[in-house]
Formats: structure tokens, C-alpha cells, sequence
């Protein structure tokens, strides 16, 4: 945990005067990667410095004057305007009952819907809930409810199989549209493929598999193929096992999880070739791989570092540290 908070707290805090996306439906990442920066070392003038880059490109707050409560707060599911409505119903609920009360039922309601913004809303809240930062969870629960995307049916396959077998299915049995959104955004594409026949029967969750099988899966094929909606796959896992740590059961979320992350998976053209690489021997050292990490004003570097970090001093596997120094290598300033 960070030794000292409080300038990163001050940062988190202002982020409510900030919309939760900007441009053309892109997701507002400046709060995911300060959280970042922090667990990564970086000092207060850093913090400071990326946020008074970063927050140029974010337009303001808006807020239409709805009011969510307990009896109506599923009106309005999975509609972007009433983000800041779903914030403050959910900073109120954090402020009179325990965090993991609100999340576990939170999140288990709308596990349904969990891919929503390209599982943006899903790592705001692993970064709320790392943080211990009641503003980021309330925004990372309410994001979750105005982007919730419901992709069909949640279904389960009664016997075991891999990922990869599962992956190589919905590849031969539901494919991709003929035609792509014209908006380029992930979830649009992912709710495209989930409207393919068969999708819903082909992405149930197999039977036994666990989140650390799919976030191995996503690691190791982010690293033989470094696509961007695989990157956010990565990071969606991570994310994922945070909420599942602050007590959300497992089995509550991995269905919507999976069905989500093979939606995503099919938007991801296969290679005609893929190449398998093998991780070099001899990679920078982590000193090395964070400072780069902290110096890059690219938020997506700063989050997939800062996670493949974590992810290595929990399973201490060097392939972590490999998609990490590649990062700095291929992306950072």
C-alpha cells in the first residue's frame, strides 16, 4: 500500500468534476493510472504532473439531476448520462454501510453487464478497491451500472474444457460480422459479436475454470499477440481478482466475466501465423521497468505495467516482467 496517500487522495477526489468519458465515447483513465503511478513509486510532483497533463483532454462533469435510490436504481442501467446519478447514490450508500457490503451486492447484480466500456469500469473499480478510496469505488460502481452491457443470456457448459479449445469454437462456430461498428470502440464491437447466432451457447462458462486460468490465458496471449483489446483483457483480469478479494464470490462474476472476455477475444483478428516467442533470459530489472513506467505519460503503459508488476510478485513468472519491458520498450516516452 502507499506510504503516504494523501496528494493522490486530493487527485482522486477532484476526478468528480471530470466526466467519465471524453471524445468520441473514449473512457476517462486518469484516476486508474494516478492509482497506478502511486503503487508504481511515484512521488507527489509526478502525481501532479501527469494530472495536470492527463486532465486537459477530459471534459466536465455533467449532470442531469436524477436521483437513484434503492427502489429505482435499475431504470437507468446501462445509460451513460446517468453516471453522475449512480455516483452519488453510490458514495451515499458507502458512506452509511460497509464497502464490502455495497460491492458484494453491487457487483453480483450487475455481474451481468460486467464488460461494460471495454472493462473500463471494471478496472476503475479494482483501482478503487486497491486504493481503499471510497470516491474511485462509488465511480467504479457507477460506471459499472451506466455502462452495464448485457451481452445475452448467461449460460454454463456442464464438462471441462480449455480456454484455448473454447477460443478455437467460438472462432469456428459463431466467427466475426461481416461489417464493424463505424464508432471503433471495443464494446461496440464486443456487443457486435454477441449478437452472432450461436454466441451465447458457445461463450458459457465451461465448467471448473477459474479466473487465474483466463488471466494466464490473456497474459500469454498479449504476449505472442500485443493487441490492444487483448492488453485490456489483461487488465481486466487484474482487476477482477480485486474485486473478487474484497469478498465478491467468485462464482457471482466469472460468468458475465468469461462471457465478456470472449466477446472481446473474437473482436481480436487471428494472426495468420502466430509466432511463438519465448521470453528472454535476460530482461531489464523492475527499478528499471517502473521508473520507465512512471516517467511515460501513456496511461494504458503506466496501468500494464504497474498490473504485470503485481502480477509478478504474486506468481513470480518472468513472463510478467517480459510483457512489461517490452512495454517500455515499444511505447513509453
Amino acid at each position: 500500500m502507499i506510504a503516504n496517500p494523501a496528494a493522490l487522495f486530493a487527485l482522486l477526489d477532484d476526478n468528480v468534476s471530470y466526466d467519465q468519458s471524453y471524445g468520441a465515447g473514449l473512457s476517462n483513465h486518469l484516476p486508474m493510472a494516478l492509482g497506478a503511478l502511486a503503487l508504481l513509486g511515484a512521488d507527489d510532483g509526478r502525481l501532479l504532473e501527469f494530472h495536470a497533463h492527463s486532465s486537459r483532454k477530459l471534459r466536465p462533469a455533467t449532470d442531469d439531476g436524477y436521483i437513484v435510490t434503492r427502489a429505482n436504481w435499475a431504470h437507468r442501467l446501462g445509460e451513460r448520462d446517468a453516471f453522475a446519478a449512480y455516483r452519488r447514490y453510490y458514495d451515499s450508500e458507502l458512506r452509511r454501510a460497509l464497502a464490502t457490503d455495497i460491492v458484494n451486492n453491487a457487483v453480483s447484480m450487475l455481474a451481468g453487464g460486467i464488460g461494460g466500456a471495454a472493462f473500463h469500469a471494471l478496472i476503475e473499480l479494482g483501482y478503487g478497491l486497491r486504493l481503499n478510496h471510497r470516491g474511485e469505488i462509488a465511480a467504479g460502481l457507477a460506471s459499472l451500472a451506466s455502462c452495464w452491457m448485457p451481452l445475452g443470456e448467461l449460460q454454463k457448459l456442464d464438462f471441462d474444457a480449455t480456454i484455448a479449445e473454447r477460443v478455437a469454437v467460438l472462432r469456428l462456430k459463431v466467427g466475426t460480422p461481416r461489417t464493424w461498428p463505424s464508432d471503433g470502440l471495443i464494446s461496440s464491437r464486443m456487443e457486435a459479436v454477441a449478437s452472432q447466432a450461436g454466441f451465447g451457447r458457445h461463450a458459457a462458462l465451461p465448467d471448473g475454470l477459474k479466473l487465474n486460468d483466463i488471466a494466464v490465458f490473456a497474459a500469454e496471449s498479449y504476449w505472442h499477440q500485443p493487441n490492444f483489446t487483448l492488453l485490456h483483457l489483461v487488465t481486466g483480469c487484474n482487476a477482477l481478482g480485486r474485486v473478487i478479494a474484497a469478498g465478491v464470490p467468485e462464482s457471482a462474476v466469472l460468468p458475465g466475466f468469461w462471457q465478456a472476455f470472449c466477446a472481446a477475444t473474437l473482436t481480436v483478428p487471428m494472426a495468420d501465423k502466430l509466432v511463438t516467442l519465448p521470453v528472454p533470459s535476460r530482461l531489464p530489472d523492475w527499478p528499471t521497468i517502473r521508473d520507465r513506467a512512471i516517467a511515460s505519460d501513456d496511461d494504458h503503459v503506466i496501468k500494464l505495467v504497474q498490473v504485470c508488476d503485481e502480477n509478478y510478485q504474486e506468481t513470480g513468472k518472468s513472463l510478467h516482467q517480459a510483457i512489461a519491458a517490452r512495454e517500455i520498450e515499444s511505447r513509453a516516452g
